[in-house]
């Protein structure tokens, strides 16, 4: 996708989120505490649905230490 048709498609669903969207952005600064590893994996575990599916989108991850 080009990085416009992304962001769009993104700010859609954001529009319709609920508890089984969870969307972050590494270039807030709100998710400053989240780039580490660690802190993200519990970040998202926390938050996930257990019934049903859910949708993890991470925009910017190279911010993230160790995340490979």
């Amino acid at each position: 996708m080009k990085r416009i048709e992304r962001k769009s498609y993104l700010d859609w669903l954001i529009r319709w989120k609920d508890r089984q969207i969870i969307s972050i952005n590494f270039e807030d600064l709100s998710y400053v505490e989240l780039t580490e590893a660690e802190k993200l994996y519990n970040h998202i575990i926390g938050r996930l649905c257990k019934s049903g599916r859910n949708y993890v989108f991470l925009d910017e991850i190279q911010h993230v230490r160790n995340f490979e």
